[in-house]
């Protein structure tokens, strides 16, 4: 799961939130486990996790990206803000992604 402390108060997100994926609860999308999370320069929160892509929560939508979208991942062990407040995606694989706002582009221009 995923917990935030507030004070002296743990709160379980996910459930906090109610955050549903699909109309299935999202503590079963989140089951694989998380390796990283960091927020955007808007306040977004980005999740990457072991095995189940990439998520983002904009505070009302929570949004899946897959290896469907233009992000061929399963496994998202790091996500890093620069000082400039663009997000970069280090994946299993060994590739380093970056996200444009509406599509993760590969660092170094290979395609996908």
């Amino acid at each position: 799961g995923l917990n935030y402390l507030e004070g002296d108060t743990l709160t379980n997100f996910i459930e906090e939130y109610s955050l549903i994926n699909n109309d299935k609860a999202i503590k079963e999308e989140f089951g694989t486990g998380f390796q990283a999370i960091e927020q955007d320069k808007n306040g977004d929160l980005w999740f990457g996790t072991f095995g189940n892509g990439v998520w983002r929560y904009d505070g009302k939508k929570l949004t899946h990206y897959t290896s469907i979208d233009t992000l061929p991942i399963g496994i998202c062990k790091t996500i890093y803000r620069d000082k400039n407040g663009d997000l970069w995606f280090g994946l299993n694989e060994g590739s380093v992604y970056g996200f444009n706002g509406k599509s993760f582009y590969r660092f170094d221009g290979m395609e996908n």
